[in-house]
């Protein structure tokens, strides 16, 4: 952890580190803008002057915060924990968010615009008149105009005069009315005469973490955040309390943030507006932590007989140990099958087997040979057990799968049609001149231009030149001899129905392994092969795939659970036998498909190395060494919902570290990490990981403190590396909290003073206090035992 000058945009951390900042300041503050331009020309005796003023508005969330704007709140909305010595935090994904506003015209303080504040229930007051009932945290509704300049009643609103462009007094905004007493309670101050830290400023930073391990957010600044932090414990540790957080503006109220402020005579309310709220349970004894979260993954109950594999539960007490129906059910079940109903063409109702992608076991990929089946139907790719007398629909499913998103993905549909036709143009007059035994005399004697003859330029320069040469002197002459017929209804003898010439068919496989080819295929008229592979890259990596598909029943994920599987590339590849089927109209196309498909698969695989470090913005980094399987995991909890920004990184290998402790050595790139849903997530691995992390998010990291021996202490870090001080800790004390105790109100003036005395330093910045007080982040490890270390 560092305390520095911000990167330039874009420049990534090391991955692992996290760097404070103090705030960033944007450009222009948010408002409205006149620039005028003037000029003045002078001409003989004359002189003319002109001028022009354009008027602009800088936008930016003043009255209300959209939700996009907000990555993660702690403790999470809803939820229940021991969050006594906690401080709870909102991260923004804005980095200059709390700094686009002033807390009044001219003011040059250079402290956030909003608080983050914690309250009980009592509190909030009840206010009249509200356009909505309250919220379930207590925020009325009321028109804008009804809020600002408010001050009638004993009520007083914040004093904004001008409303920027867009903005009307019409426009509903959220509200909490407070008493002045509480607002004098809770409020952060300002720096003021008789005080020498700004605790608003404190309470306030950006935080900048490295984005390579974690899903792929939507975010406004990869990698950077604001974070906002309470001046609160939660209220009433000893019993289970419900606490409610609210972000307030405090545009309008620069008068009473002062120390020592009091408010006009007959003022006993302060409405607020409130931008972002949730609400928590404290309890008194252990709740939701993240290491509650993780260690539950591998309970009895989660595992439920699976060994955290991805496939049904089976008791090894009840699995069959001999060769009956029950022994083949559980070989089955083993391999991650899972029963289904099944009706054949002829209606009649039997069982079948499906597996999905995901795989318990590693499976040898039957599609990768030169002779490898080649579906071009659904239905040849159904496996059928004469001994069983029953079907397995896996890769049939996969290649309708595979048929149905290309059917569905006009881009895709019309980017193969067009390469397709091109493609076949080009193969059909090779095909022809070997077929009329004049291809070497042609391309010695023909004198016109020869782009022109292969159609509107289809190929390139460096192709010509090929055909020209190597393809003239080796490859030509071997297919001489044998005329190639495309007419299926009168096949040769030299070929099977729908089925190229041997020959013919080895010297094409050999055209598809070219260098010269394989440009070829990016080069012809448009990007048409390139969106093919980049789509059918992202359907390997299971983007759109069907959930169904991948989970067909709801005991293999179960909630709160962990499941680790290898992805069976057969049913990949079927996939994209499907998806590159339509348009088919003859078996000409079938067999030119079958020429280049492991072109294409090829392409597909080098390109799933690289997608998600394209999608991040990330420079491509060397493809690791894979033994050609791909893994991964899939989780389900409420860890996700809770901790957003899980931080994963998986390993090939496992060490020792100086002190013979285990740790993950050789860290592996991730193919893809993102959810599926609110609490479902999938990651994808290029090889088997032999140690996978699991770290809480950094940028969610909390504030907090250590209960210990009665005391309250923080461990003092070292500011320029973040590593903590041996034995030098700060130990609170009455002087550390806003009256009294029992109120669990910081005086962060007094705080920062006393961190600041332990570093021989008079005050820290927001930046330098928020690495003090930041928690260490809690981490789980999976360890692959199976795997050689």
């Amino acid at each position: 952890m560092t305390t520095s000058k911000p990167n330039a945009p874009g420049v990534n951390i090391p991955a692992g580190d996290i760097e404070f900042f103090d705030k960033i300041m944007p450009p222009l503050l948010a408002g409205d803008y006149d620039i005028t331009l003037s000029q003045s020309l002078d001409y003989g005796s004359g002189n003319e002057s002109f001028q022009k003023t354009q008027s602009f508005s800088v936008q930016a969330p003043r009255f209300k915060l959209p939700v996009a704007d907000v990555q993660s709140v702690y403790p999470a909305n809803g939820s229940t924990g021991k969050f006594e010595h906690k401080l709870p935090q909102i991260v923004m994904n804005k980095r200059a968010l709390p700094w686009e506003h002033v807390l009044e015209p001219g003011d040059n303080s250079g402290a956030p615009w909003m608080a983050l504040l914690v309250f009980s229930g009592p509190e909030i007051l009840t206010p009249q008149n509200s356009t909505n009932p309250p919220t379930e945290t207590f925020a009325a509704s009321f028109p804008l105009g009804q809020v600002r300049n408010l001050n009638n009643g004993g009520v007083l609103g914040p004093a904004i005069s001008h409303l920027d462009y867009g903005q009307t007094d019409e426009e509903t905004v959220s509200t909490i009315d407070i008493s002045t007493d509480t607002f004098l309670s809770v409020v952060p101050h300002l720096a003021g005469a008789s005080t020498t830290v700004c605790e608003l400023c404190s309470l306030a930073h950006v935080r900048e973490v490295n984005m390579e391990h974690k899903e792929i957010l939507k975010m406004t600044h990869s990698g950077w955040f604001s974070v906002l932090v309470a001046n609160r414990f939660p209220i009433n540790p000893d019993k289970p309390t419900k606490q409610y957080v609210h972000l307030v503006s405090l545009e309008g109220f620069k008068p009473y943030l002062e120390k020592g402020a009091t408010f006009p005579h007959g003022i006993v309310t302060v409405r607020l507006i409130s931008l972002y709220s949730w609400s928590f349970t404290s309890l008194p004894d252990h709740g939701e932590s993240f290491s509650s979260f993780m260690l539950h993954l591998v309970s009895d109950d989660s595992e439920q007989n699976t060994d955290l594999e991805f496939r049904l539960p089976l008791d090894p007490a009840k699995a069959a140990k001999d060769n009956s129906p029950g022994k083949i059910a559980s070989k089955a079940l083993k391999s991650g099958y899972v029963p289904t109903s099944y009706s054949t063409r002829y209606g009649e109702k039997t069982m079948a087997w499906y597996r999905g992608p995901l795989s318990p076991v590693k499976l040898d990929d039957f599609t990768k040979t030169s002779d490898s089946p080649h579906f071009t139907a659904s239905s040849d790719a159904v496996i059928f057990d004469p001994t069983t007398g029953l079907f397995d629909m896996s890769y049939s499913v996969a290649w309708q799968t595979g048929r149905l998103m290309a059917l569905a993905s006009q881009a895709f549909s019309t980017n193969l049609l067009d390469w397709r036709r091109k493609i076949n143009r080009i193969i059909d007059l090779l095909a022809n001149l070997a077929e009329h035994d004049n291809l070497v005399d042609f391309l010695k004697t023909y004198d016109g231009d020869i782009n022109d003859w292969f159609h509107y330029q289809l190929i390139t320069n460096k192709f010509l030149d090929y055909l020209l040469d190597d393809f003239a002197k080796e490859t030509a002459p071997n297919v001489n001899s044998n005329p190639v017929t495309f007419d299926n209804s009168a096949p040769t003898n030299t070929a099977a129905p729908g089925n190229l010439p041997q020959q013919l068919k080895e010297e094409l496989d050999k055209l598809m392994t070219s260098q010269v080819v394989i440009d070829l295929m990016h080069d012809i008229e448009g990007r048409e092969y390139q969106n093919i592979v980049e789509w059918l890259a992202r359907t390997a990596l299971l983007y759109d795939v069907p959930f169904d598909h991948l989970v067909p029943n709801p005991k293999l994920l179960p909630i709160e659970s962990i499941r680790f599987f290898y992805l069976d590339r057969s049913w990949i590849n079927s996939m994209i036998d499907g998806a590159m089927s339509v348009g088919v109209r003859s078996s000409r196309d079938s067999n030119y498909y079958k020429a280049t498909k492991n072109l294409i698969r090829d392409a597909v695989y080098k390109l799933i190395l690289e997608f998600r470090e394209n999608l991040l913005g990330l420079p491509k980094s060397d493809n690791d060494p894979t033994d050609g399987v791909v893994s991964g995991f899939l989780l389900r909890s409420a860890v996700l919902t809770q901790y957003p920004g899980i931080e994963i990184k998986a390993y090939k290998k496992v060490s020792q570290n100086d002190e013979g402790t285990p740790e993950g050595a050789e860290r592996m790139k991730t193919l893809r990490m993102d959810r599926l849903s609110a609490n479902v997530m999938l990651c994808l691995f290029p090889d088997t990981p032999a140690w996978i992390e699991f770290d809480e998010p950094k940028e969610g990291l909390e504030f907090g403190v250590e209960p210990k021996a009665n005391k309250l202490e923080i461990a003092i870090r070292n500011i320029s590396d973040g590593e903590t001080i041996a034995n030098t800790f700060y130990t609170l004390d009455a002087g550390d909290f806003r009256g009294e105790e029992s109120m669990r109100v910081l005086d962060v003036n007094h705080l920062n003073l006393g961190l600041a005395g332990k570093l021989n330093k008079t005050a820290l910045n927001s930046a330098e206090f928020a690495l003090q007080m930041v928690k260490v982040p809690e981490q789980m490890v999976f360890q692959n035992k199976q795997k050689p270390q």
